[in-house]
């Protein structure tokens, strides 16, 4: 790979071969976005003070903390109410008692499905998240969507807590990314 034709791969040349393609992916692809990315990192953080960091706690800084607990009630005293939804709103009250009877594992789909992150910042824990539930139209048999970029849940307004349970769990449980799975 160092500029000359590559003979064939056999048996005996497989571990060169290994070596060599991991050294193109390196220095080639990988070393100018890395490069790039370390000078926009050291224009926010010298690299003096990086180094005071474990990579745990690096990795704390730039993704969030680890979200697998968190405080339902401290996320719905943060969260904010749209069009004609208020704390409280039967549906919204119905939505609470959903969601504080949700496994650990459920509550982060759900973080994830508002938020794209299931993952907390470091600094305002939960607090800091913004999640926003906004009435999206009458009973119906649409799913509840959401705005990630915004943090904004789109609930449409369920006839009954059982119905909304249902078509919550189908939502979280089936999204990934920007869309049903």
């Amino acid at each position: 790979m160092r500029g000359s034709p590559s003979p064939a791969l056999v048996d005996a040349n497989k571990n060169e071969y290994v070596a060599e393609y991991i050294e193109h992916l390196s220095y080639v692809t990988i070393a100018p976005s890395f490069d790039a990315f370390k000078r926009g990192w050291n224009k926010l953080i010298p690299d003096k003070l990086t180094k005071l960091f474990t990579p745990a706690e690096l990795m704390a800084l730039t993704q969030g903390q680890d979200a697998q607990n968190f405080d339902v009630g401290e996320l719905q005293r943060v969260t904010q109410y749209d069009d004609g939804y208020s704390a409280l709103h039967p549906a919204i009250e119905w939505f609470w008692q959903i969601v504080k009877s949700f496994t650990p594992k459920d509550r982060l789909q759900l973080l994830e499905f508002v938020t794209a992150c299931a993952r907390v910042p470091v600094v305002d824990g939960i607090s800091g998240v913004t999640f926003v539930i906004q009435r999206n139209g009458p009973d119906s048999d649409r799913l509840p969507t959401s705005l990630t970029c915004f943090g904004r849940l789109l609930l449409p307004e369920y006839r009954n807590k059982q119905k909304m349970e249902q078509m919550l769990r189908t939502a979280i449980e089936h999204s990934k990314g920007f869309g049903l799975v």
